[in-house]
């Protein structure tokens, strides 16, 4: 194949794919080593724009960085009910009542995040 038809080849989006392709064939040398390049090439990559969506971003870059997009999708989606606010601010009210009065306010995110642990933990 000639160097022109491959360039021919190359100029539509399949330059994106190729690209995708050998960037992850080089991250595929160690778990260790490929989740530090994909931190490090996504810290170096531009930023999107305030209203671009995140998430279709993110869905967007899975081909270049698989491990840190599975992360942003787990974590950045909304919960479906309030039910998990809820829940925190019944144990709060739990927690802090009128005979434990004397705990301090920067105590309470403390015992809060004590208190959501499983307990098998």
């Amino acid at each position: 194949m000639s160097i022109t038809s491959a360039a021919d080849n190359v100029d539509n989006d399949d330059i994106w794919e190729i690209h995708n392709k050998l960037l992850l064939e080089t991250m595929r040398t160690s778990q260790s080593h490929s989740q530090t390049s994909e931190l490090s090439l996504y810290i170096a990559a531009p930023l999107i724009g305030l209203k671009e969506d995140a998430l279709e971003s993110w869905r967007s870059y899975e081909g270049v960085y698989p491990q840190l997009t599975q992360l942003a999708c787990k974590h950045l989606l909304v919960p479906a009910s309030s039910a998990p606010a809820e829940r925190l601010f019944s144990k709060a009210g739990a927690i802090l009542t009128k005979t434990r009065s004397r705990i301090l306010s920067k105590r309470l995110p403390k015992l809060l995040f004590l208190n959501s642990l499983p307990t098998d933990f």
